[in-house]
Parts: structure tokens; C-alpha cells; sequence
């Protein structure tokens, strides 16, 4: 009897082990998009209308060379910072230290930089524990991004009539990170990724164009489909590009040129 008593505990830790390594498991399985579900991508207007009004945007990464997605606002996966970056003293400081943030680790600490769209924006180093920084002046970034030892960042605005972007990169002077236009973009850019050749590809308001080693821009993908859908991020995967924006997951094979449209299940 006290056999069977001492037994319970272990039995119901056992299960509830069992229980959670399952749970997990099929939480990992829910976001790893692959196994959605595959369409052609639509061209009906009304369509992709109804998709511009979703609340649901999709953020696709890499993690243990899983290809994953998270919705918009979900902190799973998430990225911080080991520090807290200060709080703006003024309204004329708003866009110093506001805004969507995205980082970069270098080797004397942080690249930090703070998005507002036409509200502003800015960029700025931090010490590896937050308590020094300066700006880095005429920088702005939405995505950083390293490519053989070399810091770039993109950035751009597409607002009413007008869009334009540029691909920036950030090095040191004196010391000092200073940013200055790598290559000057036809768009406003979303995102930017390295494919097999270690060349830029990168996710622009209405189309997708590859950026080489010597700066030249081609063309590689003309829609207008995510337009309204605001792309938030991409990953590829030998030759598929996945990009994350509103309603679902756009993928398209740089080798084939095909396309599909990836819906949850």
C-alpha cells in the first residue's frame, strides 16, 4: 500500500511530462507554415480586399533550421534586448527612442533603431549593458542584417504617392559606427534576406528584386498583391522565399518563378 501511494506522484509527473512534451510539440507543429495549406495566388480584387481588412498578420523566422511563423504582437521566439533603451523626455525627442525597434549585436554592443514611418525615426549604438550611447547621424533602419562581417540596414517610406528606399551600410570611423547609402532602392523595402549566392534579396512595396555584389538591381518578382498587405518579414529555404505580412504567407521560387499563397489550416 505504501508502495502504491509513493508510486501516484511520480505516475502524475510522468503524464504530465508526457502532456506538455505534447503539447509543445504541437505547438511547434502549428507554426511550422510548410504544412499549411497551398493556393494559387489570388487575383480577384474583392479578394484581396477582404485580406487587407484581416487582423491577422504573420511574422515568419528561423529557429534550429526550422522554418516558423508567430502572429504580429506574439512574444513567442521574441528577441530582446539585455537592456532597457530610455524613455523619450520630450515630444520633440519622440523619435530618438520610439517606435518599432529592431537591433543588431556588433562587436563593441548594440545597433539600435527605432521606426515611426513619416512620424520619424532614428538609429543608435548602445554599450553592451545600455548605460552609454550616441545617434548615429542620418540613420534609420527597419531591418538590419550582416553579410560577411559587414553591417547593412534597409529603410525607405511609402506613404500616399510616394515610395522610396535605400540599402545602408554601417561601419566604424574613427571609432565611431557611421551609416552611408549602399545602393539606392526604385521602392520603398520591407525586408531583406541573403540568398545562395550571398546577394541581396529584398521584399519591396510591390515587387521583389535581387541586388548583387556590384550594386546592380534586377527585377525579380512584379505584383502588386501585397500592396495592402504589408509584408513583415521573409526567410528562404534553398530556393523558395517565404514573406510573412496580413492573412497568410507568400512564397516564391527564385529558380521556377512560381508562386503560391500559404493559408493556415
Amino acid at each position: 500500500m505504501l508502495a502504491a501511494t509513493i508510486m501516484r506522484p511520480h505516475l502524475y509527473t510522468i503524464l504530465l511530462l508526457l502532456n506538455f512534451t505534447f503539447h509543445a510539440k504541437s505547438q511547434t507543429d502549428d507554426r511550422e507554415f510548410k504544412k499549411w495549406q497551398y493556393f494559387n495566388v489570388p487575383s480577384n480584387e474583392d479578394t484581396v480586399y477582404s485580406y487587407n481588412l484581416c487582423d491577422t498578420n504573420w511574422i515568419v523566422y528561423k529557429k534550429n533550421k526550422l522554418l516558423l511563423t508567430r502572429q504580429m504582437g506574439d512574444t513567442t521566439d521574441w528577441e530582446y534586448l539585455p537592456f532597457k533603451t530610455p524613455t523619450p523626455k520630450s515630444y520633440s525627442k519622440m523619435e530618438e527612442f520610439s517606435g518599432k525597434k529592431s537591433f543588431i549585436k556588433v562587436n563593441d554592443g548594440y545597433l539600435v533603431a527605432f521606426w515611426r514611418g513619416e512620424f520619424g525615426a532614428s538609429m543608435f549604438w548602445f554599450s553592451d549593458d545600455g548605460t552609454s550611447n550616441y545617434k548615429i547621424p542620418g540613420a534609420s533602419a527597419v531591418q538590419f542584417i550582416s553579410r560577411d562581417g559587414e553591417i547593412f540596414a534597409i529603410n525607405g517610406l511609402d506613404h500616399l504617392n510616394m515610395s522610396s528606399g535605400r540599402i545602408l551600410k554601417i561601419s566604424k570611423v574613427n571609432d565611431k559606427w557611421v551609416a552611408s547609402t549602399y545602393v539606392e532602392l526604385p521602392f520603398a523595402p520591407y525586408t531583406i534576406l541573403l540568398d545562395s549566392k550571398n546577394e541581396f534579396i529584398v521584399v519591396m512595396s510591390n515587387n521583389l528584386i535581387r541586388v548583387n555584389k556590384n550594386k546592380r538591381i534586377k527585377t525579380i518578382l512584379k505584383t502588386d498583391f501585397w500592396q495592402g498587405l504589408y509584408p513583415t518579414s521573409s526567410v528562404i529555404e534553398y530556393d523558395n522565399v517565404y514573406i510573412g505580412m496580413r492573412k497568410g504567407i507568400y512564397q516564391f521560387n527564385l529558380r521556377t518563378k512560381e508562386s503560391k499563397w500559404l493559408l493556415p489550416q
